[in-house]
């Protein structure tokens, strides 16, 4: 399958779905609103140890650079999809100042702590001045948020074709919430519009048993015909506007592993365990990932695994082959099993 001018991995070709170059440029053939989810592990400004660390004068300059990429990935992410952009805990504020101007709303300001940090970098004397850093952060930004709030992350604007429709059928048949939910046995002792007040507001989405018990009781109130419209068109319609969320339940601290210097192919390499988490998170099989700055392909390597199509760009030709065979290196799964839902929301 192609993106633009680009062959989505896992495949057969030379490239892997890895393609070598600066990640501005390549961003630009990217289709608009194509992309399920964008992680981007940039330079963090001076924090790393290679030059590619410390090719800008000032931190300002850094965030400006930052800034070209982010609206490329801005422009590619689809209205539901879910970006994450890594940095250190100081200059990532600078990034976020610009990239909260790009249309996202920053959903979470995650801390990955981690477990196997060492005191080795500092010495004695300095920890008189400062503590030592012991996590990295990571930006988790949506796409037509207009704050951060937990609650957004199931972007309620999905639900509301089927919220919408919902009310307006039960109003054409004459009969209130209340005696909907009693009929299919959907009460509620506080709210006693019970589970339909809830989806005529789109906090959430019914069953299609539940959807089919609606029909029939309306059905059977005045010799009319009620809620035509099939349930897996209007539940199709609602995966189109909504954020997938599936990771159970997540806090903004997410505590694990670094890789060690030993086992690590690069400097910055991220761990396997929170590229799985990301895309598990915030894909569904066969889904469509970014990865802007692929270093050693550890996250293609996870989209493989768990099989989600992924195009992934890096600017150093050594590190891009490197990439590649890593890909290749990987078993595709057996088998993808979709997360099942009997109520399509967060909140349960």
């Amino acid at each position: 399958m192609k993106l633009g001018p680009y062959e989505l991995g896992p495949n057969d070709t030379p490239e892997q779905g890895i393609y070598c170059g600066d990640t501005r440029e390549l961003s630009k053939a990217i289709p608009d609103e194509s992309v399920d989810l964008i992680v981007a592990d940039p330079p963090y400004f001076q924090i790393a140890t290679g030059d590619w660390d410390h090719q800008w004068r000032s931190v300002q300059d850094w965030a400006e650079w930052c800034l070209d990429w982010g609206e490329e990935a801005a422009r590619i992410l689809r209205p539901n999809g879910s970006a994450y952009i890594y940095g250190d805990d100081k200059n990532i504020a600078y990034l976020q100042v610009g990239f909260d101007t790009l249309g996202w709303g920053l959903l979470n300001h995650i801390v990955w702590s981690k477990t196997n940090y060492t005191m080795l970098k500092a010495s004695p004397e300095a920890m008189r001045s400062y503590r030592m850093q012991g996590e990295e952060r990571i930006l988790f930004y949506g796409k037509d948020i207009t704050f951060p709030s937990f609650s957004e992350i199931r972007n309620p604007k999905a639900a509301q074709p089927m919220a919408a429709y919902l009310r307006s059928e039960r109003e054409r048949a004459g009969v209130t919430a209340k005696e909907v939910a009693g009929a299919i046995g959907a009460y509620g002792k506080v709210n006693h519009g019970g589970a339909v007040s809830n989806w005529e507001t789109g906090y959430n989405f019914p069953s299609k048993e539940q959807y089919e018990a609606i029909r029939e009781y309306l059905n059977s109130k005045n010799g009319d015909e009620y809620l035509r419209h099939e349930y897996e068109y209007l539940r199709h319609e609602y995966e189109d506007l909504r954020r997938p969320f599936y990771a159970g339940i997540l806090t903004d601290v997410w505590v694990g592993p670094a890789i060690s210097a030993a086992h690590k192919t690069r400097e910055a390499e991220k761990p396997h365990w929170i590229n799985r988490r990301m895309i598990e998170a915030s894909t569904m099989p066969d889904s469509i990932v970014l990865d802007m700055f692929t270093g050693s392909g550890s996250l293609p390597a996870v989209c493989k695994q768990l099989g989600r199509q992924y195009l992934a760009f890096e600017i150093d030709p050594d590190t891009c082959d490197i990439a590649r065979q890593r890909v290749r290196d990987t078993q595709p799964p057996l088998f993808v099993l979709e997360p099942e839902s009997e109520q399509l929301t967060l909140m349960e």
